[in-house]
């Protein structure tokens, strides 16, 4: 072990977002014996961390090694936060995603800035999409991590060739998403049921209801099948700044009262654990999906983005993955199909490739705890 070690984790920590919070989680679980001091790098309110974590709040972080220059006090103020971590740090980003131009330049100037600090860099098993375009900025983030002092790891073997198609030159180490490998690595039987399913159904929508009609819809044939078979609904919120306002909407174009509606609201831990019990999921966010599998819970998900499709395919559940079709009618009767197949136990994921693909995980994890006492 050597200095102290910052954790930054990309999206909002500490204002709700279950993802983040159990991406955290499950680094810290994970590399407890490897690290001295665990710190989250913030911007803004950070809410309430982990106990076994420090917050860190960089003034301007984006804005580059000269701003801690000079006699202003920002800069006295960084020179502060440079000094309380140390130059020996290790940056970790967990689960960022590089998926588009503004994601790609705002991971390269926090990368650019830590390596000037002479922080060494780590991609912890984050994912790549195939719309992330080859520029020039994405070719500059590359060479950032192409190096000795950095590491990379991604959560399927589709995103690293999409790296390397990119133009990507060093080595990617292939593993699972650290939430997914944390709940399933220990467990004594994977993906089967940890609690009795009770009578409702875990809904987890997420921001993209609000702005595309036809997930809405989609959403909405969701429930009226839930309802139809005689379970209730329970709305699972993971992530508080954008999935109370999708819910809403959906509920509302159910014809729900507020009150139902509010009634119906399950938050952090408790969300959790509703998950857990519910007899079927349907999902739309990335971890959403992750933990009501890996307690065994029937999930299905409508598929619209490129990492829950990649999580469904690993389990070989493509069937699950029902997008909104034109014929809206059979979309209901293929909804309802899988509700009646969940009741019935037919929910069968592929163990087999998951114990694959998570033996592949700890050969990364290995790795990396190579490479991180290579200093």
């Amino acid at each position: 072990m050597f200095g102290k070690k910052v954790v930054c984790i990309d999206g909002s920590l500490g204002k709700g977002n279950l993802g983040d919070e159990a991406l955290l989680g499950s680094f810290v679980s994970e590399h407890r014996e490897d690290f001295t001091d665990f710190y989250a790098i913030c911007s803004g309110s950070f809410g309430r961390p982990r106990s076994e974590v420090g917050r860190l709040d960089s003034p301007l972080l984006f804005s580059g090694w000269r701003s801690f220059r000079g006699r202003s006090e920002k800069a006295s103020a960084k020179r502060d936060w440079l000094n309380e971590v140390g130059a020996s740090a290790v940056h970790a980003c967990l689960g960022g995603l590089f998926v588009g131009d503004i994601f790609v330049d705002l991971r390269a100037q926090m990368f650019e800035l830590t390596r000037s600090i002479g922080w060494r860099r780590c991609y912890y098993f984050g994912d790549f999409y195939p719309c992330c375009r080859r520029t020039r900025r994405l070719k500059e983030l590359f060479r950032l991590l192409n190096d000795v002092d950095a590491w990379v790891g991604v959560r399927s073997q589709e995103a690293a060739d999409l790296m390397f198609d990119r133009g990507f030159r060093g080595n990617i180490n292939v593993g699972v998403d650290p939430v997914l490998y944390a709940q399933c690595s220990n467990a004594e039987s994977l993906l089967k049921r940890r609690d009795e399913a009770q009578e409702f159904a875990a809904l987890i929508p997420s921001y993209k209801a609000v702005d595309d009609q036809a997930v809405k819809r989609w959403w909405c044939n969701a429930v009226h099948q839930v309802e139809k078979v005689g379970l209730q609904i329970r709305w699972c919120i993971f992530d508080e700044m954008f999935d109370v306002a999708a819910a809403s909407e959906i509920s509302m174009a159910c014809g729900k009262s507020e009150e139902q509606f509010q009634g119906s609201l399950c938050f952090g831990e408790h969300a959790l654990r509703t998950v857990e019990r519910a007899a079927i999921c349907f999902s739309e966010r990335y971890h959403g999906s992750i933990f009501p599998m890996a307690a065994g819970v029937p999930t299905v998900t409508h598929g619209w983005n490129e990492k829950i499709r990649r999580l469904f395919q690993l389990l070989e559940l493509d069937a699950w993955c029902v997008q909104d079709q034109r014929d809206e009618v059979k979309s209901k009767v293929r909804l309802n199909e899988l509700i009646k197949q969940a009741l019935s136990n037919q929910w069968h994921p592929n163990v087999r490739l998951l114990k694959t693909e998570l033996a592949s995980h700890r050969q990364a994890l290995a790795c990396f705890r190579t490479w991180q006492c290579g200093r």
